[in-house]
């Protein structure tokens, strides 16, 4: 896995990747239980950062999308 480093070289999430991880936050409410909570929704909104960073490593996106679909507690509410 690579990380953003201080010159940009290494850097695998943009901020446009972040972004759209925000804009697909919002709706995450809705995918709310009481098993888990919202696994699904933040599962959803970090997918495709996910994919980028795991892109060669097909394996590895399954376990960190299996990780991510655990109890995954979070207040909704935003004011």
């Amino acid at each position: 896995m690579m990380t953003k480093t201080s010159n940009n070289e290494n850097t695998v999430i943009t901020k446009k990747d972040l972004r759209k991880m925000f804009w697909r936050s919002l709706p995450m409410e809705f995918s709310w239980h009481y098993e888990r909570q919202m696994h699904m929704g933040f599962c959803t909104m970090i997918s495709d950062g996910l994919r980028k960073i795991y892109k060669n490593n097909p394996e590895g996106l399954k376990k960190a999308l299996q990780r991510h679909l655990e109890f995954f507690n979070i207040t909704p509410v935003m004011k």
